[in-house]
């Protein structure tokens, strides 16, 4: 909302804004329908959609998300990344709360939480260094 208050265009870039919040989310279901169609066992039967169907609509929609954040292009990739790192402080207090005796992360949470912090960074950095241009 910060970054919506100090933009010329605030409808507009909150439309691109959310837009792109939503591509991580698309990319990783289409690659995952891409992944369980391509192996027959793991595919299941009692489905109205064929195995190969799924697999060229999981290709194709792959694809097409990784179109898009290539379209999208690198001021609102890394805009992303700094409100999806402000969300990891949230998670982890919505983790302890479901199971105090877990950890917040295992290993492999572990790893990507700390490159979303770091993109994050580079993200407000950006942002800080280019904020005339992306809120114009």
């Amino acid at each position: 909302m910060i970054v919506v208050y100090f933009s010329n265009n605030a409808w507009n870039l909150m439309l691109s804004i959310t837009g792109v919040m939503v591509l991580p989310c698309y990319i990783v279901c289409t690659a995952y329908l891409w992944k369980i169609a391509a192996k027959n066992d793991n595919y299941p039967t009692n489905i109205f959609a064929s195995r190969k169907n799924a697999e060229i609509t999981g290709l194709l929609g792959t694809i097409y998300g990784l179109w898009l954040v290539y379209a999208a292009g690198l001021n609102y990739m890394l805009l992303a990344a700094v409100i999806y790192a402000i969300g990891i402080p949230f998670f982890m207090k919505a983790r302890k709360e479901f199971d105090p005796s877990n950890p917040e992360f295992n290993k492999e949470e572990r790893i990507f939480s700390i490159v979303l912090f770091i993109l994050g960074i580079l993200g407000l950095i950006y942002l800080i260094m280019n904020y005339k241009a992306l809120l114009g």
